[in-house]
């Protein structure tokens, strides 16, 4: 086997084993609710964290989010939106790793001893998750 071929070989996706705290202490969260998740067997990354206010009026416009600029806690690094990270898309509302999600979140909270809320708990906007008291900070 050639050193190209053994490059070009399809690896399987690695679990997440290095964190950071540098983008503040949802971001780091939310690794760690990842991990949880890759821990069960469920691949996911973290699709958005922070959104400038700009990107929050294209959201709402494009009607991805309810929340205007500075109504969203991404404008204020208090959120994470999670999915799977093989999925094309976010899966459908009754699929069994939104179930998985709402777990990973209950066992960091009680980990972390913080308090959390996600779009699984409203009933639309699964992947959203945030600091509940984020409008206190």
């Amino acid at each position: 086997m050639t050193k190209l071929s053994v490059l070009n070989r399809q690896q399987p996706d690695k679990p997440t084993t290095r964190f950071t705290y540098v983008d503040g202490p949802m971001y780091f969260i939310g690794q760690q609710i990842v991990r949880k998740m890759e821990e069960m067997g469920y691949p996911s990354k973290i699709y958005t964290h922070f959104r400038t206010p700009a990107e929050q009026a294209q959201k709402k416009r494009e009607g991805l989010s309810r929340a205007g600029p500075w109504q969203s806690p991404h404008q204020y690094g208090e959120a994470v939106d999670i999915a799977s990270a093989n999925h094309p898309a976010w899966p459908p509302q009754h699929d069994p790793y939104w179930e998985a999600l709402r777990d990973a979140v209950n066992v960091v909270e009680q980990e972390l001893g913080v308090s959390l809320s996600g779009g699984f708990d409203w009933g639309w906007d699964y992947a959203h998750i945030e600091l509940s008291d984020w409008r206190r900070q």
